[in-house]
C-alpha cells in the first residue's frame, strides 16, 4: 500500500471531487439542453428564494 494515499491531500480530495462533479453536470445540461426554468442554476435561485426570501436585487 502506498504511503500516501490521497490524490491532492485529505481536504482538496473531497472538494476536487465536488468540483468535478458540479462541472460534469452543467456538461450534461448543456449537452440535452434542458428547457427553460429546469436547470440547475434555476433550482438553486427558486430554492434560495424559498428559504432566505428575495434579495434586494430582485425588484
Amino acid at each position: 500500500m502506498a504511503p500516501y494515499p490521497y490524490m491532492l491531500s485529505r481536504t482538496l480530495d473531497p472538494i476536487f471531487s465536488i468540483f468535478v462533479g458540479v462541472v460534469s453536470y452543467y456538461s450534461y445540461e448543456a449537452r440535452i439542453q434542458r428547457p427553460e426554468g429546469h436547470t440547475l442554476n434555476e433550482l438553486i435561485a427558486k430554492r434560495y428564494h424559498q428559504t432566505f426570501g428575495p434579495s434586494k436585487n430582485d425588484e
